[in-house]
């Protein structure tokens, strides 16, 4: 699997991607012995009967993905059933002003501001490996704004909307502490090395835990973070941001995905006519 990891890194596919893919192929070849048309579609028809229609797509894109680096014809002969695409979670403009006035208030320590930081980059509508990925050098603090290398290896710029001094107060902190071989800007907890404790970049897990431990007590349930992406981009809908400007900003390679938030903006416009409207 070691060239196709390297083939997928060189045409810009981002580490989940991959590493997705390479999950699907060794179980494809858990099953089958070879890589052909045939085989291919045998092993299809068996996951359309054993898993969900959004695991099917997945793995499907896997086979075909394989083939073009091997260079192997493939048709799929099946049906492939349609994939339930879900409306986005969001939050109600209180409930983020709700938070934001707790979250601001994090700047004890370090931690707590790293913490901090990583929301605000989530209410930029950044991705969580995005935020986890984030490196100092990507951060342009005198224009305003945050420049790197998104998903499918795309240029992205993203300016830094609000909390900007927020922002640039740990932004400070962080960059007078110099950890050697450790550029990523966002950081949780610490661990023993040679006597010492040194931070370390989060894995997803970390940050999901330091952010529910602050948000939880404001909402009274665990908000999985990728919903303030979503908030993001609805409220900028729903204000009047023309969609391929929010397709633009979260970074989207297809519109159609951005038009998911088009029917959460539509549902608030169809539920506030019908309660101002003169013959409700």
């Amino acid at each position: 699997m070691n060239g196709f990891v390297e083939y997928q890194e060189r045409i810009g596919m981002s580490r989940n991607t991959i590493t997705a893919r390479v999950y699907d192929m060794k179980s494809f070849f858990d099953k089958m012995e070879r890589f052909d048309n045939d085989s291919v579609n045998e092993y299809v028809l068996d996951i359309i009967n054993k898993f969900d229609p959004k695991t099917v797509h997945r793995k499907v894109q896997s086979l075909r993905a394989y083939a073009k680096y091997k260079k192997v014809f493939v048709n799929i002969e099946h049906r492939l059933p349609a994939p339930k695409r879900k409306t986005p979670n969001f939050l109600t403009s209180s409930e983020m002003s709700s938070c934001i006035s707790s979250i601001i208030a994090l700047n004890k320590t370090l931690d707590q501001m790293a913490v901090r930081t990583a929301f605000i980059l989530f209410n930029y509508g950044l991705r969580r490996s995005e935020v986890i990925n984030l490196k100092m050098d990507n951060v342009d603090i005198n224009n305003s704004r945050i420049t790197f290398t998104a998903k499918g290896n795309k240029d992205r710029i993203v300016p830094m909307y609000f909390l900007k001094d927020e922002l640039v107060e740990y932004y400070n902190r962080r960059r007078e502490l110099e950890v050697a071989g450790d550029p990523f800007i966002v950081f949780t907890g610490r661990e023993k090395y040679t006597g010492v404790y040194k931070y370390r970049k989060p894995e997803l897990y970390d940050l999901y835990k330091f952010l529910y431990k602050y948000t939880e007590p404001v909402f009274g349930r665990k908000i999985n973070p990728h919903a303030y992406r979503h908030t993001f981009a609805t409220h900028l809908l729903n204000n009047g941001v023309d969609v391929r400007n929010v397709q633009e900003v979260l970074g989207h390679e297809n519109i159609n995905t951005t038009m998911l938030y088009t029917h959460v903006a539509t549902s608030k416009l169809e539920s506030e006519v019908k309660r101002a409207h003169i013959y409700a």
